[in-house]
């Protein structure tokens, strides 16, 4: 967990080291977001978002999955989520098998909400391993295999690379 937090912080400062700016910019979405002022965080978030900046693609999905400053729209929600858990955001890949779990904006498929949680997990997402637990007690043998499958190419294309 420590390595994780660590490895987290020190590509947040990476980020706001490299575009002091837009760091600004992050940090003032966010705490538009907490102050629930959700149409002020979503103006200042989908710019960053748009620049590939994880954390921001994160918010914008939430906003979108909980309809926060726009309208709910599962297919945005599940896009954002998407591009920030294959840049190795732990809660959007939580998000991601949240989205797979429950057939939002994706069609339901427990092999791949598995796998997306259990990256998640892996990043100590307590919900994530809730999750992989609940769809074990509904997979076949024959799902699981291909669920762990699929979690070990999607370690490989979006954990691995966001270790080191």
């Amino acid at each position: 967990m420590i390595k994780i937090v660590l490895l987290a912080k020190i590509i947040l400062l990476s980020i706001i080291l490299a575009f002091p700016a837009k760091g600004g910019e992050l940090e003032n979405g966010i705490t538009a977001y907490q102050a629930k002022e959700f149409s002020k965080a979503m103006e200042m978030l989908v710019p960053l978002a748009n620049d590939g900046i994880a954390e921001a693609q994160f918010y914008v999905g939430m906003m979108y999955d909980f309809g926060k400053g726009t309208i709910q729209d599962d297919i945005r929600a599940s896009g954002w989520y998407e591009k920030a858990a294959k840049q190795g955001h732990a809660r959007a890949q939580f998000g991601v098998a949240r989205m797979w779990d429950q057939g939002e904006g994706i069609p339901g498929r427990m092999d791949l909400s598995w796998a997306w949680a259990s990256l998640a997990a892996e990043q100590e997402i307590s919900e994530a391993a809730k999750l992989q637990r609940d769809l074990e007690k509904l997979m076949t043998e024959q799902e699981m295999k291909g669920a762990i499958k699929e979690a070990d190419r999607l370690r490989q294309a979006y954990l691995v690379p966001f270790r080191n």
